[in-house]
């Protein structure tokens, strides 16, 4: 059993949502979320991020944010610490998938969009041109 507390640099309030991935090195991969009011200013503080804890059990990390005023959701981590996940652009939006490679000091990058091909037109379709 292995303690996940939140990274140093969480804000008050943080807690861990959950956990996505989990490798053979012992790297966990996780949500966390931050909803907390500034007693002071009445500030509402709200949202999610990633984290990795190292499986040579360093301290956790934050991961960088996206770029995006979106959350970046993290799903999984291979045996390589290469992490995979997408960022959600909102409503009439698509998710924006990204990969994201040690030593994770930055954003994720694309992993590409698949082409499409050209698909052989139907039988039904072929019959109709003769």
């Amino acid at each position: 059993m292995r303690d996940l507390p939140v990274p140093a640099d969480a804000g008050p309030g943080t807690r861990i949502e959950m956990v996505t991935g989990i490798n053979g090195r012992g790297d966990v991969l996780d949500m966390a979320e931050q909803d907390y009011e500034v007693p002071e200013t009445e500030q509402h503080l709200q949202g999610s991020y990633p984290v990795l804890w190292p499986g040579d059990e360093s301290p956790a990390r934050t991961l960088a944010p996206s770029g995006t005023l979106e959350p970046s959701h993290v799903q999984d981590i291979d045996e390589s610490g290469r992490i995979v996940g997408y960022d959600w652009r909102g409503p009439w939006h698509e998710y924006r998938p990204f990969v994201r490679t040690p030593p994770h000091t930055g954003p994720g990058s694309s992993p590409g969009v698949r082409a499409r091909t050209r698909t052989a037109p139907s039988r039904r379709s072929a019959r109709r041109r003769t």
